[in-house]
């Protein structure tokens, strides 16, 4: 196993394990006031009071009426906007969770269709996005639900760009992808090399990135760079080398946080956060100037009791505010945090101090056991954190570029092994890592990063954070999954 590689793969491995106990099938009784809402959505409802007499209800803005189908499948419902217009997005509302497949098809004559978009389930809600087409009929075809179904609302929009200047795209990226090539005594070139690496995901296109790059820390406080077995300069040396290449090929403004990881679990995050914790606010913040990066990512996403929590959370704010006098970027430094989307216990001092949480809106369970669903995942974990207090802005919905086994089995595969890629299919059939067997498998396809990224910014959230930026297949390929996320923030953003 190679160098610094060796220590994330056991720090991915471990947090891996501790997700396995704590993933549940997330699905909670809805609550009604963000089932039904598309006040995010500023277009006029193009679909309000249109249609055929016997689908009225579903166009008519009232989520308590809607329609109830007498078949499990093969259902087409139409709509009728009387006029041909230009739209590029649909909302769907479903009163329960039982549609499995659906295709939205659109016609100019109502004779001939051509389908525009297609998708595996819709829930309470579901935003579909779409390049602009001009229609006057809307098709919903539902082609299977696992119950007669029961939807609520169909609404068409023509959204135009909202500002998105302050809009986040933050990736993870791991210090393992560089060393794939720093290691590689065949590749001559090393900084071409990488070069090509960053660009092959549309690195440039990065806000923030939140670096996993080897430090680690011990109960006293102690913050160390890379294998401690190994030459320490020449890591350091290298840990510089990574960081500098990010600065030369990424946006002028790049933000670089450098992560923490810390197991559930660990000893020594509450010895060192509680008995040691100015020595390790010391270190942390001199690590941080050291290498110039604009702040600090903890990936400590399930303490376990009242006394983590309160640990953790005293920490965090002493933290800040000595990062804000001390850190080499002063007012500009980030504290940034990757949190699950249940049983958070801050007081709003601790929240106030956070400046972005990167949402694990993934290894989330929904009812068919798929994780990272649109509404049940995506939806109820953004709703979940303004609930318990955290603001809009601080948060970044986290969209995974892996799958994972169904069922909350917790073998996760990468997004650009998949063979035979299309872009609206989320489940493929893998061969299982434990005994070789065909295993289904549940990803995030290209329409469903374009559509959670597309919500993430008309909902006015911070942004949206990717575990992890290799996963991708390359960005010239229409199946790319950062190509989706930046085409919905290019048809849906613009500058103030």
């Amino acid at each position: 196993m190679k160098r610094i590689k060796t220590s994330i793969l056991c720090i991915i491995i471990a947090i891996a394990l501790m997700v396995s106990v704590f993933a549940v099938k997330q699905v909670k009784t809805a609550d009604d006031t963000f089932q039904t809402d598309s006040s995010y959505i500023t277009a006029e409802n193009l679909a309000l009071n249109k249609g055929k007499e016997k689908f009225k209800k579903l166009t008519d803005g009232n989520p308590s009426t809607g329609f109830k189908s007498l078949r499990k499948s093969n259902t087409a419902i139409d709509i009728d906007l009387e006029n041909a217009k230009e739209i590029n997005c649909i909302v769907l509302k479903e009163d329960g969770l039982n549609i499995k497949d659906f295709t939205i098809l659109i016609s100019e004559d109502g004779k001939t269709y051509s389908q525009i978009y297609h998708g595996d389930k819709i829930e309470y809600h579901r935003l579909c996005t779409f390049d602009a087409v001009t229609a006057r009929y809307i098709r919903i075809f539902v082609n299977e639900s696992d119950n007669f179904f029961r939807l609520k609302e169909i609404e068409v929009y023509n959204q135009p760009k909202v500002n998105s200047d302050d809009f986040r795209m933050t990736g993870y990226v791991l210090n393992s992808d560089f060393y794939e090539i720093l290691q590689n005594d065949e590749i001559k070139d090393k900084h071409s090399a990488i070069k090509n690496m960053l660009e092959s995901y549309h690195f440039s296109g990065l806000t923030h990135v939140n670096f996993y790059c080897g430090i680690s820390f011990d109960e006293n406080g102690n913050v160390f760079v890379g294998d401690s077995s190994g030459d320490l300069q020449k890591q350091k040396k290298e840990l510089q080398y990574m960081v500098d290449c990010m600065r030369e090929y990424g946006k002028k403004n790049l933000k670089i946080t450098y992560v923490i990881a810390s197991g559930s679990g660990n000893p020594a995050i509450n010895t060192a956060m509680h008995d040691n914790k100015d020595v390790f606010i010391k270190n942390l913040i001199s690590a941080a100037n050291e290498f110039g990066f604009d702040g600090i990512d903890f990936d400590y996403e399930f303490p376990q009791s009242d006394y983590d929590y309160q640990v953790f959370g005293d920490f965090l704010v002493e933290l800040k505010s000595h990062m804000l006098t001390d850190m080499n970027v002063k007012e500009d430094c980030i504290l940034s945090c990757a949190f699950g989307t249940r049983d958070i216990h801050y007081p709003q001092k601790v929240i106030d101090a956070i400046d972005t949480v990167n949402m694990m809106t993934y290894d989330i369970f929904d009812q068919d056991g798929q994780h990272s669903s649109f509404w049940s995942c995506a939806v109820q974990g953004a709703k979940y954190l303004e609930k318990i207090g955290f603001s809009k802005e601080q948060i970044n919905i986290g969209i995974p570029f892996y799958g994972t086994q169904v069922d909350a089995l917790m073998e996760q595969y990468i997004y650009k092994y998949i063979s035979g890629f299309d872009y609206y299919e989320n489940t493929y059939t893998f061969n299982s890592y434990l005994d070789g067997s065909p295993t289904e498998v549940y990803f995030n396809s290209p329409a469903m990063v374009r559509d959670k990224t597309a919500y993430a910014l008309l909902n006015e959230y911070g942004g949206i954070m990717v575990w992890h930026f290799s996963c991708d297949t390359d960005y010239a390929s229409d199946y790319s999954l950062w190509k989706a996320a930046y085409t919905a923030a290019a048809q849906f953003g613009g500058a103030k």
